[in-house]
């Protein structure tokens, strides 16, 4: 919205046709950064995305804070020395240093920004300009020295510091399998803060459950989730619980096979007691009116009889 009034007015003047495309810019930069935001919930590219916030907002954080010491202490000594270097030449050939010099670090800033691309590669233009402006002076040996000084403690070792930094940083993410989850409710959660209290309990009641009797309270329920989706600690799990379960039962079967033998066994033991005591024309009765007896508890009764 607040590009509109730029637009309208960027036939005015050239000010507002520049503001105009500065939020243009700004705001295709956000919208760009502000779908990664969503992006973080889809379970192939979030940890890659979460990796990039997390690498931007502590491990470059840190570096740089590091690296502008370094970065603006030696700028400064490089502007020196070409400065000098500059001067002498100039006087040399009998000329003015601002005009007959083409010196790659005219000023302070040109510095910084010079050391910050001799950082990235490009030193061999800068050594090539250092030998060229200073080669008939004292001060080509100290900016040689500077400049093996510089090469060694930030482009060697602070470079390979940040790459041992974000490779721990990728460590660490890569190996949590459940992260997408917790990224993806984030999601869910900035989402619903962006409703209405009104909204977001209507959101809330559709996809949720309540607990027991209570109707206050509630939970989201999964109710179905494929095998395609479950990590590989996920299907371990589950093999356990079914292998756990599976003998649950077996131990609940078992026992009630036990307390259903011992209880038949004991009947049919106490019957044959009882038909000891009478006439042996009710033995025969007795046995065809019971049920029928499995050899265990024959031997048993047979024990019990013979005490």
């Amino acid at each position: 919205m607040m590009i509109i009034p730029f637009r309208l007015m960027c036939s005015l003047t050239p000010a507002m046709l520049f503001f105009d495309n500065a939020l243009s810019l700004l705001v295709v930069l956000l919208i760009s950064v502000h779908f990664l935001f969503y992006s973080r919930a889809v379970k192939f590219i979030g940890p890659f995305v979460l990796m990039i916030y997390t690498i931007l907002s502590r491990d470059l954080s840190r570096f740089f804070l590091i690296y502008a010491i370094f970065l603006i202490g030696f700028s400064q000594a490089f502007y020196i020395i070409f400065m000098s270097c500059n001067r002498q030449k100039a006087e040399y050939q009998n000329a003015t240093l601002s005009k007959d010099t083409d010196g790659i670090m005219d000023h302070p800033m040109e510095a910084i920004m010079r050391i910050f691309i001799m950082t990235i590669g490009e030193f061999m233009v800068f050594y090539r300009k250092m030998v060229t402006s200073c080669d008939r002076t004292m001060m080509i040996y100290i900016g040689k020295a500077m400049f093996i000084i510089y090469e060694l403690f930030v482009s060697v070792m602070q470079l390979n510091l940040l790459i041992a930094m974000m490779g721990r940083t990728y460590d660490l993410i890569s190996g949590t399998q459940t992260e997408w989850k917790r990224q993806w409710a984030q999601v869910i959660l900035m989402l619903e803060f962006s409703l209405n209290p009104k909204a977001r309990l209507n959101a809330l009641l559709k996809y949720s459950r309540p607990i027991g009797i209570s109707k206050q309270e509630r939970a989201f329920v999964v109710v179905r989730k494929t095998s395609d989706s479950l990590s590989e600690m996920e299907k371990q799990f589950r093999k356990k619980q079914e292998q756990c379960m599976r003998e649950k039962k077996r131990a609940l079967l078992k026992r009630r096979l036990k307390l259903f033998f011992s209880s038949h066994c004991f009947k049919y033991a106490t019957l044959m007691l009882n038909v000891k005591d009478h006439a042996s024309n009710h033995l025969n009765a007795s046995m065809t009116v019971g049920s029928p007896a499995d050899p265990i508890c024959r031997i048993l009764t047979d024990i019990i009889i013979s005490l």
